[in-house]
C-alpha cells in the first residue's frame, strides 16, 4: 500500500492511494469545506472496514441481508490534539437475519477482523448498537486483544 499526497492550494490536498484519487480539505477558517477532512475520512474508513466484515460474515452465516447502513458518530475534544475519545457505530440492517448472527458478525469485526478499528481502538473507545427493521437488537464494544 502506498499513498502519495500533493498539496494543491490553501488546505486542499489530493492523495493518490494505489491509483485512487481522494481530495481532502479543512473546515473554515483554514479551508473551504469542499472535500472531506482527514478526520471525516477516518470515520468513513472505520465504518467501511467493519461494514465489509459484517456483510462478509453474514453471507458466510447464510443470512439474507438486503440492506445495511452504518452511522458513525464521534465528537473530537476541543483541546489539541483534537482526538475522538469515543465513537459509536449504529448498524441498521434489513432482511431475514437473526439478531444473534447479526450481532456476532459485528462483534467479530470489532474484536478480531477489522484492522482499521483495531488500530484506532488503541486511542478511541468504540461502541456499537444494532437494529434490524428499525428494532434495537443489541449493543457492545470493540474488544481487540493484541
Amino acid at each position: 500500500m502506498k499513498a502519495e499526497l500533493q498539496w494543491l492550494q490553501n488546505m486542499h490536498f489530493m492523495v493518490n492511494i494505489d491509483g485512487f484519487d481522494i481530495e481532502m480539505d479543512a473546515n473554515p477558517p483554514f479551508g473551504e469545506s469542499k472535500h472531506p477532512t482527514p478526520k471525516q475520512l477516518l470515520m468513513a474508513s472505520m465504518a467501511g472496514c467493519t461494514a465489509m466484515d459484517a456483510v462478509s460474515l453474514l453471507a458466510k452465516y447464510k443470512q439474507n441481508l438486503t440492506s445495511l447502513k452504518v452511522v458513525t458518530e464521534a465528537e473530537a475534544v476541543t483541546t489539541h490534539p483534537q482526538v475522538f475519545p469515543e465513537a459509536t457505530f449504529s448498524f441498521y440492517a434489513e432482511g431475514t437475519l437473526t439478531p444473534e448472527k447479526f450481532n456476532e458478525s459485528i462483534q467479530l469485526s470489532l474484536s478480531k477482523y477489522c484492522s482499521v478499528n483495531a488500530m484506532v481502538s488503541k486511542v478511541v473507545s468504540i461502541k456499537w448498537k444494532s437494529f434490524i427493521g428499525g428494532k434495537s437488537v443489541g449493543e457492545g464494544k470493540a474488544e481487540f486483544n493484541f
